[in-house]
């Protein structure tokens, strides 16, 4: 994420993590609107801090509370009509 100041821009560091990081490879994503239900729906999972999908790799990258169970966020992709695995 970048923002402008006095016309210079600047980059900021993604956050740290607040928990675990957890990797999910998604297969069936074809375009934004996919990516964004995906996003939603890992979101949505009790224990998620943030959730970032990239579309091109075909993963997701979800930080966690270290008791979330991936199965949680396995089953939140599945629900939206995708497949979603460990990588």
């Amino acid at each position: 994420m970048s923002w402008f100041s006095f016309g210079k821009k600047e980059e900021t560091a993604p956050a740290a993590p607040k928990g675990k990081l957890v990797t999910l490879k998604v297969d069936g994503m074809t375009c934004a609107n996919c990516v964004r239900h995906v996003g939603d729906a890992l979101r949505g999972v009790p224990g998620v801090h943030r959730a970032d999908v990239d579309l091109k790799k075909g993963e997701a990258r979800v930080d966690a509370d270290p008791n979330t169970p991936v199965d949680a966020l396995v089953k939140a992709v599945a629900d939206t009509g995708y497949e979603a695995r460990p990588a």
